[in-house]
C-alpha cells in the first residue's frame, strides 16, 4: 500500500510557523499595521514594538520547532 503524502504536509505546518516567526525574532519587522504584535502599547512605542515582537518571535520559533519534532516522531 502506498503511503500518503499528508503526514509530510502536516510536518510542514510547524515549519511555516517557524518561517513566519523568524523575522519577528530577529527584529526585521518594522512597526506596521499588518504583521506582528499590534497592541496599543506597541503602536505607541517603537521600543515596545521590537521587544514584544522579539518575544513573540522567539516563542513562535520554539513552538514551531517542537511541533515539527513531535510530528516527525509521530510519523515514524
Amino acid at each position: 500500500m502506498k503511503r500518503q503524502p499528508t503526514p509530510w504536509i502536516l510536518a510542514g505546518v510547524p515549519l511555516l510557523f517557524v518561517a513566519i516567526s523568524l523575522p519577528m525574532a530577529l527584529d526585521w519587522i518594522e512597526p506596521n499595521g499588518f504583521y506582528g504584535v499590534r497592541t496599543e502599547a506597541t503602536r505607541a512605542s517603537e521600543a515596545a514594538w521590537y521587544r514584544a515582537n522579539r518575544a513573540a518571535g522567539q516563542a513562535g520559533l520554539l513552538a514551531g520547532l517542537i511541533g515539527f519534532a513531535i510530528t516527525v516522531m509521530i510519523m515514524r
